[in-house]
């Protein structure tokens, strides 16, 4: 009689942990830009004739973590599939290699946590939500004046995470690339600034 009800207050006991854990995971804070706009850069972007875009950072404590080093690469294979093309095309343009303004375009991830699809294969929600904050420095470089300093954020929530089992999660790394290179594909012509992404309803 002794060990059934101790069975059973472990269970309960087990039940309200696992319960905890998941309304915490749920709740998870998350990492949020300054603002849900960019301001406009300093100039168009087509003011510059050569483009050199730097490949993307991640700084402590983010970098050495084995799910954030994974989902710097995936999101650098985006950033070259977007970005990358784009700046191949502004080059392109350029009518010698010799002559005019060159812009560096430095890229860094601010901020990020990235649950992995394993991880939410065995913990679902409880993981939290998947966000980043990737951080464009656009440089002049015969001066080194800045031009821009754009942010852009995109989260994968809890939930959504753990019904697509880690679907979600892994689309995030594709929409960080997509809106930022839209930033840089509406200033080209005219400065006009553009969304970070973070929803007016979560600033």
């Amino acid at each position: 009689m002794n060990c059934s009800r101790s069975s059973a207050r472990f269970a309960l006991a087990a039940l309200a942990t696992l319960l905890i854990l998941s309304i915490t995971g749920c709740a998870t804070t998350y990492v949020k830009p300054s603002g849900t706009t960019n301001a406009a850069p300093a100039e168009p972007l087509s003011a510059f004739q050569h483009f050199e875009l730097q490949r993307i950072s991640m700084g402590s404590p983010y970098a050495g973590q084995s799910a954030n080093e994974r989902a710097l690469r995936k999101i650098q294979e985006n950033f070259d599939e977007r970005v990358g093309v784009l700046v191949k095309l502004w080059n392109a343009k350029a009518p010698d290699a010799d002559t005019g303004l060159t812009l560096v375009i430095i890229p860094h991830i601010q901020d990020i946590k990235f649950i992995s699809g394993g991880t939410r294969f065995w913990t679902g929600a409880m993981s939290g939500s998947s966000a980043v904050v990737l951080k464009l420095k656009l440089v002049d470089k015969a001066t080194g004046n800045v031009v821009a300093t754009p942010e852009f954020y995109q989260r994968a929530a809890a939930m959504s995470g753990a019904w697509t089992m880690g679907g979600t999660d892994n689309n995030m790394l594709i929409r960080i690339t997509e809106i930022t290179e839209h930033y840089l594909s509406a200033n080209y012509d005219k400065a006009v600034g553009g969304p970070t992404g973070l929803p007016e309803e979560d600033k």
